[in-house]
């Protein structure tokens, strides 16, 4: 079964996403990690964060963790991040159980939210998003709702981490969901959450 890699990174100032060296850089590095993970059958995408536009989200597909870390010290994946060192920041990485492929990056808006679960209670929360997830969902349609579990580098005192991805028009769209009888079930999941963290981000096209 594939897995889903995710990584935050922040564009260094100066620079922006208009910085024509960041894009060479970038272009030339979602070409090595295409062609490095391409038995994964999916190809990597950039999302610049609407919240936040210096900040970028890349997804892609490996067909395991090992397949990704065997790739870390080739020497592609070296010299794309020497080319890349000055202009960018890796914030976060790792890895969820999910296929990029299910995933609702055709939405205008997506929503990459973090759910990091109290300690002891994963089961609980596992639970109770399988029964009150459904609200989200009909209301996002036609995009689905996916969410996997966190496999590798979970913090410390963390029962788990969920992500998951949602498809909205607007992120004004999106909290009107909020406002529906639908929520006030599926914020129940609130009581076997430490932290929830969720940002807004587009597809980057240049």
């Amino acid at each position: 079964m594939v897995v889903l890699e995710y990584a935050i990174l922040s564009i260094k100032s100066p620079h922006t996403s208009d910085t024509p060296s960041l894009k060479s850089g970038l272009q030339n590095a979602l070409q090595v990690l295409n062609k490095a993970s391409a038995p994964s059958g999916a190809q990597f995408s950039l999302f610049q964060q609407i919240e936040n536009p210096q900040i970028l989200h890349l997804l892609g597909s490996w067909t395991s963790v090992e397949a990704h870390h065997a790739f870390l010290p080739s020497t592609e994946n070296l010299a794309l991040l020497e080319e890349v060192k000055d202009l960018i920041n890796v914030d976060l990485l790792f890895h969820a159980g999910m296929d990029k492929s299910t995933l609702p990056l055709d939405a205008p808006c997506v929503a990459f939210a973090r759910h990091l679960v109290k300690a002891g209670h994963k089961e609980d929360f596992a639970t109770i998003w399988g029964e009150n997830s459904h609200h989200l969902k009909d209301f996002t349609e036609p995009y689905p709702l996916v969410g996997g579990w966190r496999i590798d580098g979970v913090e410390e005192g963390i029962g788990g981490e969920w992500v998951q991805f949602s498809g909205f028009k607007t992120v004004e769209h999106h909290h009107e969901f909020a406002k529906t009888e639908g929520f006030k079930e599926y914020a129940k999941m609130k009581e076997f959450l430490e932290r929830f963290e969720v940002v807004h981000a587009k597809t980057l096209n240049w």
